[in-house]
């Protein structure tokens, strides 16, 4: 009797710890999801449930909302909401059901979750700019401001944290923080920040503003930074670290490669070659093609300030260019963004690369060889900021297939797609709807968090049939079930001892 209750426990414990522990490792802790910004949330619902289903589970809508992540900030195994109001700029902290847990009393924009101090628990990194002073203001799990770290930047400057980690396996957190200017034109490009003593171990140097992304695009267990941006003719340059690496200057747009644990130069890629060197540039790390060797996606806009064709182009980690996608030629509109995501979106065991162009009015699919498969029109201006990430990839559902999820601001809609490009369900959010994608209850079924005119979790209302059980636990439980069975058959017949 002593074997069943054992056995009994076992299953009951197969059945409700891998939702629960899964937890600790599921959260949308930056804008982008992960540092390669491929905009893939790798976590299937586990459950198959109907989109048709999908509704408002609730809202905090105490005003318009800038953006939204998750985490386990307090260590209660569920994933906590942390966002921050568009207007002035305080953060909030919600449970899985919407309940308020905290709110900063001073201002400061949300950038990142991470655990800066080894404790095994997220913290909060917000910035704020002051002058030509920048903050990075660090917050524990229940809201306390346990550190501030001052950055250099221009009058009309940047910083942005974009990820924590030991990058130099010197046993030390830093915070690698990308640093921007307008008119200021400088300082441009990214700070590596020790997190004890707050101190710039060195500074990366470029001339364009812009975005990072880190991966491993070498194969060597090391991680790689990826830099681009734009040109605006402003005056910036810079080269590289000490003036070590190769120079870039803001009249121009680049591909900027250096290695993240001393900013040493990779490779820097100009695009003079066709004579459209001047516009923007993006970039997604991801191995498509799935050869075991990560690539570098660099999306190149354009505009009537800087005309050229929309292109994507496909480089490898020497940054030459494998193959390109050609697009529209664009002068006389403002397509100087893309937001793309890389993901398999057809069941093919390959990626698929969807993305838009600011203001072009198209949503399109590609092969992992730049073929295109699918095009949707979609309404003008959906893309109208370079700086949010609008389309993610994930199983939702639980059907097996990655569905699309793209936020519509020219609509304010949450809309999902199919790989056909056919839109399988939309939610009107209201004002520029920013999407997070999260299973916040534990419960098996990933929710939609939009930061919008309200922030609304979107996912299965209470009341409707919602699976309590993973399949897995299931199938452990009728195993060990099934065992029982058998043990009890068999002692019936004084095959085994009565000692078991």
């Amino acid at each position: 009797m002593k074997t069943f209750f054992v056995l009994l426990m076992i299953g009951a414990l197969v059945l409700i710890c891998p939702q629960y522990a899964s937890s600790l490792e599921k959260g949308w802790t930056r804008w982008s999801y992960d540092f390669e910004e491929t905009h893939f949330y790798p976590f299937s619902s586990t459950h198959t449930v109907s989109l048709n289903d999908f509704g408002k589970k609730w809202t905090f809508p105490k005003m318009v909302w800038y953006h939204a992540l998750t985490g386990d900030i307090n260590g209660d195994g569920f994933l906590e909401i942390v966002c921050d109001d568009a207007d002035i700029g305080i953060c909030y902290a919600l449970d899985y059901k919407g309940n308020e847990l905290w709110h900063t009393s001073f201002t400061g924009r949300l950038q990142l979750l991470a655990d800066v101090t080894g404790d095994g628990v997220l913290e909060v990194l917000l910035d704020k700019n002051v002058g030509s002073d920048g903050y990075i203001y660090f917050l524990d799990g229940v809201g306390n401001l346990i550190k501030t770290i001052h950055v250099p930047i221009g009058s009309d400057g940047h910083a942005w944290p974009r990820a924590a980690g030991d990058f130099d396996n010197d046993g030390q957190i830093e915070i690698v923080t990308v640093v921007g200017a307008a008119y200021s034109a400088s300082p441009r490009g990214a700070y590596m920040i020790d997190y004890t003593s707050g101190a710039i171990e060195w500074y990366y140097a470029a001339g364009p503003s812009g975005k990072l992304q880190g991966g491993d695009i070498d194969n060597d267990s090391k991680l790689e930074f990826v830099y681009g941006g734009g040109s605006v003719h402003n005056g910036g340059y810079g080269c590289g670290v000490n003036n070590g690496a190769t120079c870039t200057g803001d009249n121009a747009i680049w591909t900027i490669c250096f290695n993240a644990e001393d900013g040493s130069e990779v490779f820097t890629l100009d695009y003079f070659a066709d004579g459209q060197s001047t516009g923007s540039t993006d970039h997604i790390i991801a191995d498509p093609n799935k050869d075991g060797n990560k690539d570098i996606f660099s999306f190149e806009g354009h505009s009537h300030w800087y005309p050229g064709n929309l292109q994507i182009h496909q480089i490898d980690h020497y940054g030459n260019i494998v193959r390109t996608w050609n697009g529209e030629y664009v002068s006389g509109t403002d397509a100087h963004c893309a937001c793309g995501a890389i993901g398999d979106v057809n069941n093919d065991g390959l990626d698929e690369i969807v993305f838009g162009f600011t203001s072009m009015g198209t949503l399109r699919i590609l092969d992992h060889q730049l073929n295109q498969l699918a095009s949707c029109p979609i309404s003008g201006d959906v893309f109208p900021c370079c700086g949010y990430p609008d389309i993610f990839i994930n199983d939702l559902n639980g059907d097996g297939h990655n569905e699309i999820v793209l936020g519509d601001w020219s609509l304010e809609k949450v809309r999902i797609f199919d790989k056909d490009l056919n839109e399988l369900w939309s939610f009107s959010a209201g004002y520029d709807p920013k999407v997070t994608i999260s299973d916040l209850d534990n419960d098996g079924i990933n929710e939609i968090i939009v930061a919008g005119d309200s922030l609304y979790v979107l996912g299965i209302p209470a009341g409707a049939p919602i699976p309590t059980l993973s399949e897995w636990g299931l199938i452990i439980f009728g195993v060990v079930l099934l065992g029982f069975i058998t043990w009890v058959f068999l002692r019936r017949r004084k095959m085994i001892g009565v000692g078991i």
